[in-house]
């Protein structure tokens, strides 16, 4: 196993502090150990599972983390370790700036498991400085949050499935906690029943969010129809800082985004999912994109208007040459007439970023497979500045072939997910011929093992970002381990990487 690295000590509080993720889960506690040890000096570190050995990690580790993610609390779990944790982390000169506190299902209410409530308020009174919280609890509870935490930036408004009357409490309570907290960015709101409140209310409850003309980023989740065009007309217009939007739709029925493009001038990124579109249509053709628009996000349920998303990719290409994030999901986007259309348009010469998920070949059949490979391979070689490439769950159309094809002198980022037509081989060939990759990302490849490892730390460098779970059954065999050691003995681990997970069944979610 490793030893602790002499020739790269933990650096002196006048150093600048090194940042990166410890995702720990599913890793034998030697392991851990050595991942500590090796890498002291980083300082982030993000639990979603605690038991006795991380504690003993933690607590007798390094005193040097910036930011703390403690997930999946249960009953009992607060005054079990988080005392012991504030007492050594937030004392003077401790450099943690940033926590992230998430209680799943524990609800926290001021009537209920009130020691547990004093600890948390008690530590981020005295020792907050910027927290990003995200809460299932009630909304006096929120408002105690916000008189606590003055300079919170971020939170998540969250409620529990098919709780409805949540939605009134929580935006009755809203302008209190806005008015309180003068550098707030970024709300998360869950949007369920919000059709109710309007149905019965002659004042938009929604438009409370407008008395925080700051906010940068607006999170909307369970979208209906209703509660879609009160945001456009009457919320977002009256945010002029506003600049990235994201709508989870929930039963969407003739929605469209003419509102969006027409009223919303201010934003820079659009982001819209669903469970259900039907008769929603993406974009209109009569409206631009707003001109300060870089980031487009596309997702639909398979239906049968194949032709409409093409003339949706011809609109976007015509008008949109500054485009440089282009994330097209699900097979209503991701299908052979598409690719093949954009194949034959014109180079998009600022893509920066392209996301491309959900091809199903079981749809169309392989007889043409080859034809439709080498269609998306000249897409590709038209976007000459790709930075970034995601292929996710495209069985069939990316394979080893397509791989050993691409040449991208400008690429940073690969993602590669749920694809088991690639292999090993073809992706270590891939990275040794893109030396100066910074983030790699491999989740759920059948046919891709943990070889891979130390060819990624010999090559990349550079490496900033490395998240690896090619296994779906997130259990690591023996021989594993040496060669998660080896990728620990490389050189690239030496460099300040931003994020590192190994072994972890932790997955994205959609929005």
């Amino acid at each position: 196993m490793l030893s602790p690295d002499t020739r790269n000590p933990s650096p002196t509080p006048t150093q600048p502090p090194l940042h990166a993720t410890y995702h720990l889960q599913q890793l034998p506690p030697e392991i851990l150990n050595a991942i500590f040890d090796k890498l002291s000096n980083r300082t982030l570190i993000q639990l979603t599972s605690f038991n006795r050995h991380l504690r003993h990690l933690i607590l007798n580790g390094p005193s040097l983390w910036r930011e703390f993610h403690w997930a999946d609390l249960d009953e009992g779990m607060l005054s079990e370790g988080f005392a012991s944790f504030a007492e050594k982390y937030f004392k003077d000169g401790a450099l943690l700036q940033h926590v992230n506190l998430d209680f799943a299902d524990t609800q926290l209410r001021e009537d209920e498991e009130l020691e547990e409530i004093d600890l948390v308020f008690d530590f981020l009174q005295e020792y907050h400085f910027r927290i990003m919280s995200r809460y299932h609890t009630a909304p006096s509870t929120l408002l105690m949050i916000a008189v606590h935490c003055p300079k919170l930036a971020n939170l998540q408004l969250v409620s529990p499935e098919d709780h409805e009357d949540t939605f009134g409490d929580t935006i009755i309570t809203l302008p209190a906690i806005l008015q309180r907290l003068p550098y707030f960015k970024s709300l998360t709101l869950n949007m369920m029943g919000a059709d109710h409140i309007q149905r019965y209310s002659s004042e938009d409850p929604l438009q409370n969010i407008t008395q925080h003309i700051h906010l940068q980023e607006l999170v909307l989740q369970k979208v209906t129809s209703t509660t879609f065009s009160s945001v456009v007309l009457h919320v977002i217009p009256h945010l002029p800082n506003l600049r990235q939007l994201k709508i989870g739709c929930h039963d969407i029925r003739n929605v469209y985004c003419d509102d969006i493009l027409h009223h919303c001038h201010q934003l820079d990124s659009i982001t819209i999912t669903g469970d259900q579109f039907l008769e929603y249509k993406p974009f209109a053709y009569n409206h631009k994109l707003p001109p300060g628009t870089k980031s487009l996000h596309l997702r639909a349920d398979p239906d049968d208007w194949e032709q409409e998303s093409v003339e949706q990719l011809l609109y976007i290409e015509k008008h949109h040459r500054e485009l440089d994030t282009l994330v097209l999901e699900n097979s209503v986007f991701v299908n052979p007439t598409s690719i093949r259309k954009l194949s034959s348009l014109s180079s998009f010469p600022n893509l920066r970023c392209l996301v491309l998920a959900g091809y199903c070949l079981d749809n169309y059949g392989s007889a043409d497979i080859g034809v439709h490979q080498k269609e998306l391979v000249q897409f590709l070689s038209g976007c000459p500045n790709l930075e970034q490439i995601r292929f996710d769950d495209m069985e069939g159309l990316v394979n080893d072939d397509i791989l050993d094809t691409l040449q991208m002198n400008s690429l940073r980022s690969l993602h590669l997910a749920q694809i088991s037509t690639i292999t090993t081989n073809a992706i270590a060939s891939f990275i040794q011929r893109h030396p100066q990759l910074q983030e790699i990302v491999i989740h759920d490849m059948e046919h891709v093992d943990y070889s891979l490892l130390p060819i990624i730390g010999i090559t990349c460098h550079m490496l900033k970002w490395l998240d690896f779970y090619p296994d779906s059954s997130g259990h690591q065999k023996p021989s594993e381990y040496q060669l998660i050691d080896e990728f620990f003995s490389t050189h690239c681990i030496h460099v300040k990487m931003d994020q590192l997970k190994i072994g972890t069944s932790q997955y994205y979610s959609q929005l």
